[in-house]
C-alpha cells in the first residue's frame, strides 16, 4: 500500500492530462548535434543505443547518457545533445547529417526524441514543479529497473514501425514521462513547487485533504486547521513554497479533476460541477475556462473523439 505522500502524488498523476508525440526515431552517426528547445513545449530524448553527450548553456560540464538513459526538458529549456563533449557543440542548431534507422547496424547513436504537450492546470501544478532538465540513468536503483523493461518495449516498438507504432510509441512516451516525474520527486529534486510541499508533513497534510474531498467548501482557516498552522503561518508558506496562493491551489486541482471527469470518464458538466464543489454550472464552467482555455463541453467533445 503506498505511503500518504505516494497516495497524494498518485492522485496527483492520475489527474494529470498529457500527450506526448514522437518526432525522431533513428540513429545519428559520425559528427552530429541536436537542440530541440524553442518549440514551447515539454521534450525528451531517450537514447536507444551508444551514447552522446547532455550540453547545457552555462559552462556547466556535459552529461554522458548512454544507452537507456532519458533527459526530460519540461520547461523547453535550451540543451544540446551531440555525439562529442568537446565544446565546439553550437546551441539552438540541429546538425544530423542523414539518420539511419534506429534497428540499422551502423554505428552511432540510437535516438527517441519527442514534445510533451501539457494542459495548463498540469502545467500548473506538476511541471511547473519541476526542473529545467531531469536525467534519469538507465543504472539508477530506484527507478532504472522500471525504466529498463519499459524502454525494452519502447524500442522494440520504435524499430519494428509497424502499423499503428507510433500510436503506441506515444502511449509508451506517456508512461515514461510518469516515471521521471516521479524519479524527480523520490530525489528530493526541486526545493520549491507542489512536489517540494509533498515533502512538507504540514502543507501534505491540507494538499491531501483538498485531493480527498475537492467539493468541500474549502477556506484558507479550514486548510490551515488541517496543517495545524495559524492562517496567517499557513498562507505564507503555502504560497512561498507552492508559489500559489491556498485558493488559486484549490481551483486549479479541481480544474485539472474536472478535465479527467469530462473528457474520459464523461460525466456530465453538471455532475463534474457538483464534484467540484460548485454550486451552479455557470459558475463552474467560468472558472474552468479561465484555468483551461476551453469550455466544458468542448472537452466532452474531445473525449468522444
Amino acid at each position: 500500500m503506498p505511503s500518504a505522500h505516494d497516495a497524494a502524488l498518485d492522485e496527483l498523476l492520475r489527474a494529470a492530462s498529457f500527450r506526448s508525440e514522437v518526432f525522431f526515431a533513428g540513429k545519428l552517426c559520425d559528427r552530429w548535434s541536436l537542440d530541440t528547445s524553442g518549440s514551447g513545449k515539454a521534450s525528451f530524448h531517450v537514447v536507444a543505443s551508444g551514447h552522446c553527450w547532455l550540453h547545457m548553456p552555462g559552462g556547466a560540464a556535459p552529461v554522458r547518457l548512454g544507452e537507456g538513459d532519458v533527459c526530460v526538458f519540461p520547461h523547453d529549456a535550451p540543451h544540446a545533445l551531440a555525439d562529442r563533449a568537446s565544446r565546439d557543440v553550437p546551441f539552438g542548431a540541429k546538425a544530423t547529417g542523414t539518420p539511419e534507422p534506429l534497428a540499422s547496424p551502423a554505428p552511432g547513436t540510437g535516438l527517441l526524441c519527442g514534445y510533451v504537450d501539457v494542459e495548463p492546470a498540469s502545467k500548473a501544478l506538476l511541471v511547473a514543479a519541476l526542473p529545467d532538465h531531469i536525467v534519469l540513468h538507465a543504472h539508477d536503483p530506484a527507478e532504472g529497473a522500471q525504466a529498463r523493461r519499459l524502454l525494452e518495449v519502447l524500442i522494440a516498438e520504435a524499430a519494428v514501425n509497424a502499423a499503428g507504432s507510433r500510436a503506441v510509441l506515444e502511449r509508451l512516451c506517456d508512461a515514461l514521462f510518469f516515471l521521471v516525474i516521479r524519479a524527480a520527486v523520490r530525489q528530493g529534486t526541486g526545493a520549491i513547487g507542489l512536489l517540494a510541499a509533498l515533502r512538507d508533513p504540514q502543507l501534505h497534510a491540507a494538499i491531501a485533504a483538498i485531493a480527498q474531498r475537492p467539493a468541500e467548501p474549502w477556506t484558507i482557516e479550514r486548510l490551515a486547521d488541517e496543517a495545524h498552522l495559524s492562517r496567517s503561518t499557513f498562507a505564507e508558506r503555502f504560497q512561498s513554497v507552492i508559489g500559489h496562493a491556498p485558493i488559486e491551489f484549490l481551483t486549479q486541482w479541481r480544474m485539472l479533476l474536472a478535465r479527467r471527469w469530462l473528457e474520459h470518464e464523461r460525466l456530465s458538466v453538471l455532475e463534474v460541477a457538483e464534484r467540484c464543489g460548485y454550486a451552479s454550472e455557470a459558475a463552474f464552467a467560468k472558472a474552468f475556462k479561465r484555468v483551461t482555455g476551453l469550455g466544458p463541453g468542448e472537452v466532452r467533445r474531445i473525449g468522444r473523439r
